[in-house]
């Protein structure tokens, strides 16, 4: 038995026939799993949407727009009892509530929306300015009970899943006796982090009972690509989920069990000027060659030839004597 039959018989066993995978092509066949009596359970869509965003600008129209939108949550904060403090954020200066901060830097204001609130904040969406994070969540309700077997299932199932190249990723959970809550299927720290959950478990909010939710967390330069591309062309909720499903596809959980006509829609490559690129080879690769040899033939030997035709010859004897200067290392000057 390979390990790809061994697979579908432990998603079998869970009694999962809501969940389908999606082999590596090199796999050459795709893994169906699950009873019968399961696999035409209808599955309910309960929302979907951003679950969080950063944003931030120097655009006085788009300042407005957050601080009517913050604005707006602090208001039904208030009538639920829940009073703003002063905090920080990102050197960002400002006031929090529940569910949002707000603060400004200089000429530049930034918004954290997060939950519920954040799903109409692709309103906020406008070219030219900064997104630092979107977290993108699809929940859905499926059989009653069956949702810690779905999450044992997705787990093993990432476990087992060879990406593109075949190699791992980082397979976490989190929960106790009573099973799996929250399923990571990436580094916590990358850019790009999956989170499977019992969102019942989470929130305790009875409209969630027997639902999980699928989120993709975005930072960074993934999150201002998807941020660009919607604000280009316009997009809206529908894109962002599609974009959800090939994150997921990508990681072996499909999601052609829910009942829409999505299509997985893959992201925009981050853009990645030359001269990041440039900056990047500097720091990783030259920079521990260069400490190596300057701590083996002495500074003021490799800076002579990196800088030789960069510098004029006055710039380079005044470099090297402030830099003796402080080192006291007058010999090397000559």
């Amino acid at each position: 038995m390979n390990s790809f039959t061994t697979l579908a018989t432990l998603l079998a066993k869970c009694g999962l026939g809501f969940i389908f995978v999606n082999p590596h092509a090199s796999n050459r066949r795709v893994i169906r799993s699950g009873r019968k009596d399961l696999q035409h359970i209808d599955c309910i869509i309960v929302s979907a949407g951003l679950d969080w965003i950063t944003l931030s600008s120097a655009s006085r129209d788009s300042k407005r727009r957050y601080w009517r939108y913050y604005n707006g949550i602090l208001a039904d904060d208030l009538k639920n009892g829940y009073q703003p403090v002063r905090s920080s954020l990102y050197g960002f200066v400002g006031q929090r509530t529940r569910h949002a901060f707000h603060g400004e830097k200089q000429e530049r204001m930034l918004l954290q929306v997060s939950g519920a609130r954040a799903q109409r904040g692709i309103m906020l969406f406008r070219q030219h300015d900064s997104c630092a994070r979107i977290d993108i969540q699809l929940t859905v309700r499926i059989a009653p009970g069956a949702v810690n077997r779905w999450l044992d299932a997705a787990y093993d199932v990432a476990q087992n899943w060879r990406g593109t190249r075949g190699k791992k990723v980082d397979v976490t959970y989190r929960g106790g006796i009573d099973g799996k809550e929250t399923v990571y299927i990436g580094s916590k720290k990358s850019d790009i982090l999956i989170r499977l959950y019992d969102k019942f478990r989470e929130s305790r909010d009875e409209q969630y009972r027997d639902c999980v939710r699928l989120e993709v967390q975005l930072r960074k330069k993934p999150a201002q690509a998807i941020f660009d591309y919607v604000c280009e062309n316009g997009l809206g909720t529908r894109y962002l989920c599609q974009v959800l499903c090939w994150y997921l596809a990508r990681r072996g959980i499909s999601t052609d069990w829910i009942k829409d006509n999505w299509s997985y829609v893959r992201p925009p490559k981050p853009d990645t000027p030359k001269e990041s690129v440039t900056l990047s080879w500097l720091d990783t690769q030259v920079r521990k060659v260069v400490t190596r040899l300057s701590a083996e033939w002495g500074w003021t030997r490799i800076f002579r030839i990196l800088f030789a035709e960069a510098c004029t010859p006055h710039e380079m004897r005044a470099i090297l004597a402030f830099g003796d200067l402080h080192t006291g290392n007058y010999a090397e000057t000559g």
